[in-house]
């Protein structure tokens, strides 16, 4: 069994040593493991199970070597690390949530900009075309008049254009009636149409400021992954000093693993506030739309 654990714990650090951790929650579980394993000996509650760990024992033989002032150092730097490490992956999960709740009430905005008074503007489109079938009739009437107007006048006929002249004062007032109609449509179509442009382009003018907070968190992130990657290669070393007892370089170790853990602790959390004014984007944009839409 002890033999098991080695095993397991040399493959998990060797694993993170020669393989580059492309996240951060691996990486955090990586220095939370072995830092633990280190330290479990030291607490009450530990388990029993002998260490097996090279790294463990050489730990165990530091703080047993170390004076009490210096042993004290190493188990608060221990747990101010681990705070840390809670932290960050606290404002890691927060900051995606949000992330993600974010992204989908943009493409549900988006989607519901799209409807905007879209019920009433095809309720208009109808109104209009059916008009225009309405009328249909009258003005292809209209047209043969004007057409026989012209048979009349080519055959001299003065009976025939006086009449065909009567019919077209009749039908002329009812086509500009119907003219008038369709115009008085057509005119509310474009109205409501401009109408909901407008409105649609004030809400996306309004979601559009989420565009320099992308920027912002684009660059918050690689700041954050810059710092990882100082972190992961720290905690290599750390490992290293550990094993050759050297407890000076050990709390300096210690010492630049606390101080990458707060960069990117402030990073995350930054994320996080980013992605909340986002939030308050989305919102002002959202209120814009018509309730109804």
């Amino acid at each position: 069994m002890m033999t098991n654990r080695r095993t397991f714990i040399t493959r998990t650090l060797t694993t993170f040593t020669t393989r580059p951790c492309n996240t951060l929650v691996l990486l955090l579980l990586t220095i939370t493991v072995t830092l633990t394993t280190l330290l479990s000996p030291i607490s009450a509650s530990a388990s029993p199970l002998v260490i097996t760990a090279a790294t463990e024992t050489a730990f165990t033989k530091m703080l047993g070597a170390a004076d009490k002032q210096t042993a004290d150092k190493l188990r608060n730097a221990h747990a101010e690390l681990l705070t840390l490490q809670k932290q960050i992956d606290e404002w890691e999960t927060r900051g995606t949530k949000l992330h993600y709740s974010n992204e989908e009430a943009i493409v549900l905005l988006r989607k519901d900009i799209k409807l905007i008074d879209a019920a009433k503007i095809a309720k208009l489109q109808a109104q209009v075309n059916q008009t225009k079938e309405k009328y249909k009739t009258l003005f292809a009437h209209y047209a043969s008049l004007n057409q026989q107007l012209k048979v009349a006048r080519l055959a001299k006929s003065k009976e025939l254009t006086a009449y065909v002249n009567a019919q077209l004062d009749l039908t002329r007032i009812a086509v500009q009636l119907a003219r008038q109609d369709i115009r008085s449509k057509e005119a509310l179509l474009t109205a409501a149409k401009d109408s909901a442009n407008k409105l649609i382009a004030r809400i996306r003018a309004t979601l559009e400021e989420v565009d320099p907070i992308y920027i912002q968190i684009k660059a918050e992130k690689s700041a954050a992954s810059a710092a990882t990657k100082l972190l992961t290669s720290e905690a290599r070393y750390l490992g290293q000093v550990i094993k050759k007892g050297d407890t000076a370089s050990t709390l300096h170790s210690f010492s630049l693993l606390t101080t990458y853990s707060k960069q990117i602790s402030a990073k995350k959390t930054s994320i996080y506030n980013l992605e909340l004014k986002i939030t308050a984007i989305i919102a002002r944009a959202r209120i814009q739309v018509p309730p109804t839409s």
